[in-house]
């Protein structure tokens, strides 16, 4: 190779070396070098992409998007191609930490609450007869008084309250109180649907494994099981001693008002 010619080669290395050194330049945002894609004006051998950004991100180990770029790379043969680098630590649009489980509902206690806020309580099962009772009466019943226990007086049910104790169908406890709030189990509701609607006991036998015969409930339980008033439960069993919910309630009172 003659002088001139190397001379010519020298040249066009340093002149290569040199507008290459101007396609790179520091991006601190992203954390790496890439090319200055708009300055670089590609080469015979490359395609109309060379040098171009592509259009949809790559996804990678982690599940989230990442920008990829497409930089110039000399062949062994002198020629060029693009290959496509994608920055290792640069994320975008993470997905969100679905690690923590939303927990799951108790559903023990939320059966528990749930029943609970069903249970008619000794005010309501008041307000309930009355109400019954009055419906059957032309122009209503008057309440009366609201103070015949210690803890009625300006309450809403004290007048219901003290309607049934005037007529002798209800009673409070020992201490003078009445105590509204209080649960009612099966068998006081029993007790409280004859007397109040007057309901007179029957002389027939009823069959439940869970009713004792000696004890003070039972003929109010049988007097509404044979007038078809009350009944069991499923399994057979009749639950004395179960709370006594608002729907049975409301079933008994309107059944005891029809007789």
């Amino acid at each position: 190779m003659s002088k001139k010619n190397v001379f010519i080669a020298s040249a066009v290395v340093v002149a290569l070396l040199a507008g290459g050194l101007g396609y790179f330049k520091s991006d601190l945002n992203q954390g790496f070098f890439r090319f200055n894609f708009n300055s670089f004006k590609g080469s015979p051998e490359t395609d109309s992409k060379f040098g171009s950004e592509p259009e949809a991100p790559q996804v990678g180990e982690k599940g989230v998007k990442k920008k990829c770029y497409q930089i110039p790379v000399m062949k062994s043969n002198g020629g060029w191609t693009t290959e496509t680098v994608c920055p290792p630590d640069m994320e975008e649009n993470p997905k969100p930490n679905t690690s923590e489980e939303t927990p799951k509902p108790n559903t023990v206690e939320d059966t528990k609450r749930k029943k609970q806020t069903n249970d008619i309580n000794r005010a309501e099962m008041a307000k309930l007869m009355f109400e019954e009772l009055s419906s059957h009466v032309r122009g209503g019943i008057d309440t009366g008084a609201d103070d015949c226990f210690s803890d009625t007086g300006g309450k809403w049910y004290g007048p219901y309250a003290c309607y049934f104790v005037e007529k002798g169908k209800m009673a409070g406890y020992p201490d003078g109180t009445f105590r509204g709030s209080n649960p009612i189990i099966r068998a006081e509701g029993s007790k409280m649907v004859v007397e109040a609607f007057n309901i007179p006991f029957v002389t027939n036998k009823i069959s439940f494994p869970d009713l004792i015969t000696s004890e003070w409930y039972y003929n109010y339980v049988k007097t509404l099981v044979i007038h078809q008033i009350a009944k069991g439960y499923p399994n057979g069993q009749f639950g004395p001693s179960d709370n006594l919910q608002k729907d049975t309630a409301k079933e008994w009172v309107e059944k005891a008002g029809l007789l």
